[in-house]
């Protein structure tokens, strides 16, 4: 927090997040495809599996890229608002800093979660958001209490459940595939 107080960038809420946006769809997209693909091997008919045709999701990218930008820029803006109406001094820039490297751990997670199998997607996607969060938390933490002690809990709970609610959407959205069994534990 201490190099980010002083002079803030604009490099992590944007590139980071435009570079995980891409990361994301593509990936997604991949796996789905390896699961298009498994579910053909799999099937026991052959004129069924031929008649079906593989697509890439595009609505992979946009709902990504609303996530993502809304994440970094909209959530960081109400945060922003947030501490200074409890007449915290932080800038925008900060914020915005924070917010977008924290989403860094998330590039190498989503080529983890194209594997097949889910409980590996689960941990990864659950330690990258412990991660992300922890990151969050520990640069904000104490701003958060010098502005707002009695809300403090509160205010960081909020956060910690939006995050981890968009670490949900990234499994749960992005990373599951209906129609295809996940490999198991066994």
């Amino acid at each position: 927090m201490a190099v980010t107080m002083t002079s803030p960038d604009l490099y992590g809420p944007f590139w980071v997040a435009t570079t995980l946006i891409f990361v994301i769809a593509v990936a997604g997209n991949y796996a789905d495809f390896i699961a298009f693909k498994s579910e053909q091997k799999a099937a026991t008919d052959p004129d069924s599996s031929v008649s079906k045709q593989w697509y890439t999701n595009y609505e992979k990218m946009s709902y990504s890229a609303l996530m993502f930008y809304g994440y970094v820029f909209v959530l960081g803006l109400v945060l922003y608002f947030a501490l200074r109406w409890f007449k915290s001094e932080i800038k925008l820039a900060n914020v915005w800093c924070i917010y977008g490297y924290s989403l860094t751990i998330f590039i190498p997670m989503a080529f983890i979660c194209i594997l097949p199998i889910g409980w590996v997607r689960w941990l990864t996607v659950g330690i990258a958001t412990f991660m992300s969060g922890l990151f969050i938390v520990s640069n904000l933490k104490q701003t958060i209490y010098e502005a707002a002690p009695a809300r403090a809990l509160l205010l960081l709970g909020i956060m910690l459940a939006i995050h981890t609610g968009v670490g949900l959407a990234l499994r749960l959205y992005f990373f599951h595939y209906s129609g295809v069994k996940e490999v198991s534990s066994g």
